[in-house]
């Protein structure tokens, strides 16, 4: 567990991907909210990780409404303690966000068939596809001709309460999607953990909606990123 700090500490890391792979990283604030400049250094860092996939599809304005998105969204989706507990040295905690997006454009324009990237037609079947964690939102989602669903499940692990929403969307035989990951950790206390994460709860929505439209968007612009055939196993 990350003890307690009293400043932004580090952010998520992210990578964009064929396997949607990437690091998850603890993070923790305290009770006062990021300042600008510690939200700018966010927004440089995970616009730097994304600029490879622009430049590879040639997408050039791809950044630019990223950065839009992270700087408007990016606060409001961030656990804030309350001051009375960020003054508390025994108050152990942290706080992080774990997002990782991929995407799959084979060359023979065949989306081979993947469990892990089902689209989920309401929110029964998100619920039956992830096991007793509760589904906490759902949405059918559509943009420039790709359509999709995003799926937020809220569950508790050990002392760690976790938002998890889960995007995928296609079209043009083409697929994408992200994970978004929201976590609060009390030490040995989950329902504190919980009460933490509950105001950023609707900030973690709404920037990971934010950022999918921003990739149906772009996304049918992308080149192919695999050969022809089965599209490879996902981890």
């Amino acid at each position: 567990m990350t003890i307690r700090t009293t400043a932004l500490a580090a952010m998520l890391a992210m990578t964009l991907t064929a396997t949607a792979t990437a690091n998850a990283q603890e993070v923790s604030s305290g009770g006062m909210p990021a300042t600008p400049e510690e939200i700018a250094q966010l927004v440089n860092r995970l616009l730097a990780q994304l600029q490879p996939f622009a430049d590879e599809n040639g997408l050039t304005g791809f950044n630019e409404e990223l950065r839009a998105v992270f700087e408007a969204r990016l606060p409001a989706s961030l656990v804030v303690i309350p001051q009375e507990k960020a003054d508390d040295l025994e108050f152990k905690w942290a706080s992080g966000l774990h997002l990782d997006t991929g995407y799959d454009v084979p060359e023979d324009g065949v989306l081979a068939a993947n469990p892990e990237r089902e689209l989920y037609g309401d929110a029964l079947e998100c619920s039956r596809s992830n096991g007793d964690r509760s589904v906490a939102y759902f949405r059918r989602i559509s943009e420039n001709g790709m359509v999709g669903h995003v799926c937020t499940l809220g569950y508790v692990e050990g002392d760690k309460a976790v938002l998890l929403t889960r995007s995928v969307f296609e079209g043009g035989q083409r697929r994408g999607w992200t994970n978004f990951e929201g976590m609060a950790r009390v030490e040995g206390d989950p329902v504190a953990a919980t009460a933490l994460l509950e105001p950023a709860i609707a900030g973690n929505v709404a920037l990971a909606e934010a950022f999918d439209a921003v990739m149906m968007r772009n996304l049918p612009l992308a080149r192919p990123n695999r050969a022809a055939g089965p599209a490879a196993a996902t981890p």
